[in-house]
């Protein structure tokens, strides 16, 4: 009896469906949060499609989306014609709407009712996997066309992004498709960017840059990344022109970790330069990380430690005691971490936090000298 009952339990295990995440032009599978679209909305908008379509021998909602899965010139303008002219659900959602309000006098049905079908359309195309969060954003502005509608670009220039992102991703960490939605494209880390308000680093990476100025930020990361982990670091003179240094001067990790820190601000600040590859633009080091984790450069390990790195997020209008204990949180896990091998990341906090206490003692001194 117990060998049928476990035999049943196992069966129904197996048998049940692993859910997967396939890639389209639309659907990233990137996206795990939005600010800017309401999960309750979504939920309610594909059950009123799913109990009308009960019964439907076709789910043309479904074979829209699959006709046009690797279309890269696709408009936002060409998706909400075809949402009312292809697909019968949302064009009958369109007509009922105009009969409903046709004998309003205050009223414009035809553009009330586009505005509220294609509104539909949007959230039941989200709810269905086949939108993901930012191509929804993006749709959702372009369709209330406020004055944020022009902060995130055109559906074409994501998409476009999008395909040479996971083509770039795929290749740097070596695999055959994505499942996994971005670290920084959850709900904890959503900030504020310029008029945009409340959006995922991930989100604002996209609507923010181009492909290449997202590719020469995954570099600098690298770079970074390089320099932190030095075995060796410091400052040679080269006295009399030959190209091999005379003197070397060695650094300890507090000294590489400001010296790595101050180059990549410089760095930054040059390229921020209207000159520069960034345009006017300067990247925040969010911007970096997203960056590098979006072309496959930085597994989420190195992210979760790169995210927690102090000095690269100091707020100036934090009292200093303040900041001292924020950096200290992460000490008890960077002990952890280093044990039984090396972490540079992990020992980070400690070094400063204990650079910081060392500074205190030495403020009544004449000097207080840092290379960096």
């Amino acid at each position: 009896m117990k060998k049928m009952l476990l035999s049943s339990i196992f069966t129904f295990v197996v048998a049940l469906p692993v859910w997967s995440c396939q890639p389209t032009n639309l659907n990233s599978c990137r996206d795990s949060y939005a600010n800017y679209l309401k999960a309750g909305k979504a939920k309610r908008a594909v059950t009123r499609y799913d109990r009308k379509e009960a019964n439907s021998l076709r789910n043309e909602l479904h074979d829209y989306f699959s006709r046009i899965r690797e279309k890269s010139d696709l408009t936002e303008s060409q998706l909400f014609a075809d949402y009312l002219s292809q697909i019968s659900y949302f064009k009958k959602m369109f007509l009922s709407c105009v009969e409903f309000y046709t004998d309003e006098d205050d009223i414009d049905p035809a553009s009330l009712c586009q505005y509220l079908t294609l509104e539909e359309a949007i959230y039941t195309s989200y709810g269905k996997s086949y939108l993901d969060a930012t191509a929804a954003t993006i749709l959702l502005m372009k369709l209330k066309n406020n004055k944020k509608s022009k902060l995130v670009g055109s559906l074409n220039s994501y998409i476009n992004k999008s395909q040479l992102l996971r083509k770039s991703f795929l290749k740097n960490r070596e695999l055959e498709t994505i499942s996994d939605p971005a670290p920084l494209s959850q709900k904890k880390y959503l900030a504020s960017f310029s008029s945009l308000r409340r959006m995922t680093p991930r989100q604002n990476l996209l609507l923010k840059y181009n492909y290449t100025q997202i590719k020469y930020m995954g570099k600098m990361l690298q770079k970074m990344d390089e320099r932190m982990r030095a075995m060796q670091a410091g400052l040679f003179y080269d006295y009399d022109g030959d190209g091999q240094p005379d003197e070397m001067i060695s650094i300890d990790s507090a000294e590489q970790y400001r010296m790595t820190v101050k180059l990549l601000n410089l760095e930054l600040e040059k390229e921020s330069y209207s000159t520069g590859v960034f345009a006017g633009k300067k990247p925040e080091f969010m911007d970096l990380l997203a960056a590098a984790s979006e072309l496959g450069l930085i597994d989420d390990l190195q992210l979760k430690s790169m995210v927690e790195l102090p000095s690269l997020y100091e707020d100036k209008r934090k009292e200093k005691w303040k900041l001292v204990g924020e950096m200290a949180l992460n000490i008890v896990e960077g002990v952890l971490m280093v044990i039984p091998g090396v972490n540079l990341y992990a020992i980070i906090p400690i070094v400063v936090v204990e650079s910081y206490f060392e500074a205190k003692e030495l403020k009544t001194q004449p000097s207080n000298l840092h290379l960096f």
